[in-house]
């Protein structure tokens, strides 16, 4: 009630953007599946290399294709992000 009273603006507290929880459900997909691409590219490579030992190789295998898949992830956002500001900004054109 102090904010109010000394009128100060009580949107300035209030997030801009609202993070849905879609970006958070996609992110942990496409993390499950990078994991589950590393196990299988373990598989094959522990089958074709029969002198490999699989540990290190399905430790390194889930960490490159977990990597890589929220590195494409952030790249998926980001596009999202852009698209939805562009809406954004049409609309405001429109107006």
């Amino acid at each position: 009630m102090s904010i109010i009273d000394k009128g100060v603006d009580p949107t300035l507290f209030v997030s801009k953007e609202k993070k849905n929880s879609s970006n958070l459900t996609l992110k942990l997909g496409m993390l499950a599946f990078g994991v589950s691409l590393g196990i299988i590219a373990t598989i094959f490579i522990v089958e074709a290399f029969e002198d490999i030992p699989g540990e290190p190789v399905i430790i390194a295998m889930v960490l490159l294709f977990g990597g890589a898949s929220l590195i494409v992830n952030f790249l998926i956002e980001r596009k999202m992000d852009s698209d939805s500001r562009d809406e954004k900004r049409d609309e405001k054109d429109t107006e």
